[in-house]
């Protein structure tokens, strides 16, 4: 629990029940009632194994809020939009590949903004933001799981859209959209390429990507979801009527810039970052908190959480981070690459040495500064492959590439602590796009 002046500031989830609760208490009661009679069997296996199983999987719930029942039911919509061929009619708001809390709050952010702001006018906008993270990694950012936790959402991740959940490949579900609008990096993935780019917010070097956006931000802040939040409340500002901003949200805004600019405090903290943070809290149930209190206990809770990864394996650790892309080759056997990069709280020498590679990446127990290798790193359990072949590689970060050159860059200083990045490129081995059919609407 999130606390200031010795009394808490983050409400808990209620104790009552609601409208929204009754569904998953009406699920229950025939699990307790089905329960209960199998207690008073006798005790024999298959009645062992239905009580094993109740205990096992406990009835799962939803999220608190509207901004989790927003979500969720969002998510929904699109699913069966797209099943009934109505894609256009979709705006899609993603985040950078990397996942992390800022990139996903700014699209949670500008979705709903969208869909708010027009939703009682005579062209509503649907919006929902996709991380373009697999679902199985989200996870990995458990200082993701903690500002969502505290947001009040679906325990599971089950109100957020990821890239493994899109009913249809990037590639020709783009091209059907209304938009796409970019947040936290200024130019689309190659897989998106072909598709209206709508608006762009970033905090990154403008590369000049779809001028003609509207609204087309870039500016040097230390979270960009300071540039949507602004330009949120903006435009709020100027409706007849303001639409009705979830607390839940507001409090994943703010914690969004806290862990970006370390609570206000970082060098890197601008004055468009402190005066977007105060009419954010202004609106809050937050808002008799100090806001330098406030902030200062969102990234002291944020960052302790991003720091428990010792649990994580070199994989993993890259997976988290991983930025990356497609590029052409000229080569017949490898026409594509997957060049990408990430970086990793650790010394990359000491991680590595905890694999079975330690040689193939050419480290030894001595500190290194500078380590190039050529590797063909074979799966474990899998046969050698001769020289120049590259094989499947549990290490690299997508399961479909195979680990052909790294670099390690000399370790820097961060925030005290030793810190590697590791440039990869993986030889492409993808597999053919899967399909799906209307008739095949996945959940």
């Amino acid at each position: 629990m999130l606390k200031t002046s010795g009394s808490p500031v983050r409400p808990s989830r209620p104790l009552t029940t609601s409208p929204h609760t009754m569904k998953p208490i009406r699920a229950l009661v025939p699990a307790v009632l089905a329960a209960g009679r199998v207690i008073a069997l006798p005790q024999h296996g298959h009645a062992q194994q239905v009580l094993d199983a109740s205990i096992k999987n406990p009835v799962k719930t939803h999220g608190v809020g509207h901004f989790s029942e927003w979500s969720r039911a969002t998510k929904k919509q699109f699913l069966i939009d797209w099943q009934a061929g109505k894609e256009a009619e979709w705006t899609i708001v993603q985040g950078n590949e990397g996942g992390d809390l800022d990139s996903m709050t700014a699209a949670l952010t500008w979705a709903y903004h969208l869909g708010h702001s027009t939703e009682n006018t005579s062209h509503p906008i649907k919006a929902i933001a996709l991380l373009q993270t697999p679902s199985h990694a989200l996870d990995l950012r458990p200082e993701n799981t903690v500002a969502l936790d505290n947001s009040l959402m679906t325990a599971g991740h089950e109100d957020l859209l990821t890239l493994d959940e899109l009913p249809e490949d990037p590639e020709t579900l783009g091209k059907k959209l209304k938009g796409i609008v970019l947040v936290d990096h200024g130019s689309p993935l190659r897989k998106w390429n072909g598709s209206n780019i709508l608006s762009i917010f970033d905090h990154h070097k403008d590369r000049g990507t779809a001028p003609d956006a509207e609204p087309r931000v870039f500016e040097t802040v230390a979270s960009c979801t300071t540039l949507v939040a602004r330009q949120m409340l903006d435009e709020l500002e100027k409706l007849p009527q303001e639409y009705h901003l979830a607390h839940e949200m507001l409090e994943l805004v703010l914690s969004a810039i806290a862990i970006d600019s370390g609570g206000l405090t970082s060098d890197k903290t601008t004055k468009a970052d402190i005066e977007t943070s105060r009419r954010i809290l202004a609106r809050s149930n937050w808002r008799k908190d100090d806001l330098s209190d406030i902030m200062d206990d969102l990234d002291d809770q944020l960052s302790k959480a991003q720091k428990d990864i010792d649990n994580l394996g070199l994989r993993d650790l890259l997976r988290r981070d991983w930025k990356g892309d497609i590029i052409d080759t000229p080569s017949p056997d490898t026409p594509t690459v997957s060049v990408g990069f990430a970086s990793v709280p650790y010394s990359m020498d000491e991680q590595i040495l905890k694999t079975e590679f330690a040689e193939l990446f050419g480290v030894s127990r001595q500190s290194s500064t500078l380590v190039t290798a050529q590797a063909n790193i074979p799966q474990t359990g899998s046969p050698s492959t001769p020289p120049g072949q590259p094989q499947p590689a549990s290490m690299c970060p997508s399961p479909s590439t195979n680990i052909r050159s790294t670099t390690e860059t000399a370790e820097r200083k961060r925030s005290g602590k030793s810190f590697s990045s590791l440039e990869m490129t993986c030889a492409s081995t993808r597999p053919k796009p899967t399909r799906y059919s209307r008739s095949s609407r996945r959940h």
